[in-house]
C-alpha cells in the first residue's frame, strides 16, 4: 500500500492497513514459489477488518468506536498494539489518516471484502455504504479540501490512490452496472487531452495505470488474487502481448458513449458468466469479447 508516508509519523491504522496488505502479498508470493510458510504470525490476516471497528448491536454508524492496530516488530515477530481514535469523524481529513479520510480508508481491505461485508452485517448494508461513498457530501463540503482530494465524486477521490479500487467493488455484490457507470464517468470526465488533463498527482504512475486497465475493461482490485475485475471498456479493440509470447485480444463490440453496459461476454468464443478474468487466462492468450449496450445487466 502506498500510503505509509515516507518521512512522516504514520497513524496506527494506516500502518496496519499497509502492513496487513503487504503481508498478504508476501505470503502469496512465497507460497507460489513453493516456500513452506509458518502461518502463526499471519493468521490475523484472515480477520483483517474485525479489529478496526466495534459496532454494538442496534447502533448507528455515528456510534461506531474506531479502534486501530499498530504493527510492531520485536525479536523478529509480528505483534500488535491497539489504540482508539476519540471523537472520530470519518468526514474529517486529520493527521489520524494519511492523505485521506475515514470514508476512503474504510475500503482498504481488498483482500478481505467478505470480512468487511460481515462487519457491516449484510450485502445490502455493504451496498448502501458503497452507494453513499459516491453520493455523500458532508456539511463541510464547501470548505477547501486538501490538495490531494481531487476528482471528487461524493467521498470518492480519484485524484488519490486509496480510492482507486472502490469503483470495482460493486461486482462483489452483483451490481456490476454501477461499476460500469462510474468507471465510464471517471474515464470520460476526469481524464482529458490537455496539459492538466489528469485530476491528480500521477504518483508512481498509478493514475495512468488505473486508466489503462480500465480502458481495457478490467482492473486488479486484489493485489494477490490473480484476477482482474470487469468494468466498462473504452477501447474498441486492444491486444496484450504477454511476456510468455502469447497475445490476448480484448474486443468491445457496439461500444459507444451510450453503450457503457456489458450485455454479455465470451472468452475464446464461449459464453463467459464471471465478473472477472484470471491472470492465467490472459497469459494463455486468446480473445475476450464484450458485447456492449445501453441496458443495465446483472449477469
Amino acid at each position: 500500500h502506498h500510503n505509509v508516508c515516507e518521512g512522516q509519523q504514520n497513524p496506527p491504522h494506516v500502518h496496519a492497513a499497509a502492513f496487513l496488505v503487504g503481508n498478504k502479498v508476501i505470503l502469496a508470493v512465497a507460497q507460489t514459489g513453493g516456500a513452506a510458510i509458518e502461518l502463526d504470525a499471519t493468521t490475523q490476516i484472515k480477520d483483517i477488518v474485525s479489529p478496526y471497528f466495534t459496532l454494538p448491536e442496534g447502533a448507528s454508524e455515528e456510534d461506531i468506536e474506531v479502534s486501530t492496530m499498530d504493527a510492531t516488530y520485536a525479536n523478529g515477530a509480528l505483534g500488535w498494539t491497539t489504540s482508539t481514535i476519540k471523537d472520530f469523524n470519518p468526514d474529517d481529513y486529520t493527521e489520524d489518516i494519511c492523505e485521506s479520510n475515514g470514508w476512503q480508508y474504510f475500503w482498504s481491505v481488498p483482500h478481505d471484502l467478505d470480512g468487511l461485508i460481515g462487519l457491516l452485517g449484510s450485502q445490502e448494508r455493504f451496498a448502501e455504504k458503497l452507494d453513499s461513498m459516491f453520493t455523500y457530501k458532508p456539511e463541510t463540503a464547501n470548505k477547501d479540501l486538501p490538495i490531494f482530494s481531487t476528482g471528487m465524486i461524493g467521498q470518492y477521490a480519484h485524484g488519490n490512490e486509496p480510492s482507486h479500487h472502490v469503483i470495482y467493488l460493486y461486482n462483489k455484490i452483483k451490481q456490476p452496472w454501477k461499476t460500469q457507470e462510474y468507471a465510464s464517468k471517471v474515464m470520460n470526465e476526469l481524464y482529458l487531452n490537455a496539459p492538466n488533463g489528469i485530476c491528480g498527482n500521477d504518483d508512481c504512475g498509478q493514475m495512468s495505470a488505473w486508466y489503462i486497465f480500465t480502458a481495457l475493461g478490467f482492473y486488479p482490485v486484489h493485489p494477490t488474487a490473480g484476477e482482474f475485475v470487469f468494468g466498462s471498456p473504452l477501447c474498441t479493440e486492444a491486444v496484450i502481448h504477454t511476456v510468455d509470447g502469447t497475445d490476448f485480444k480484448v474486443v468491445a463490440r457496439n461500444n459507444s458513449a451510450e453503450n457503457i453496459y456489458i450485455q454479455s461476454v465470451t472468452l475464446n468464443g464461449k459464453p463467459y458468466d464471471k465478473f472477472s478474468i484470471s491472470h492465467s487466462d490472459i497469459m494463455k492468450g486468446g480473445e475476450l469479447v464484450f458485447e456492449m449496450g445501453p441496458e443495465k445487466k446483472i449477469n
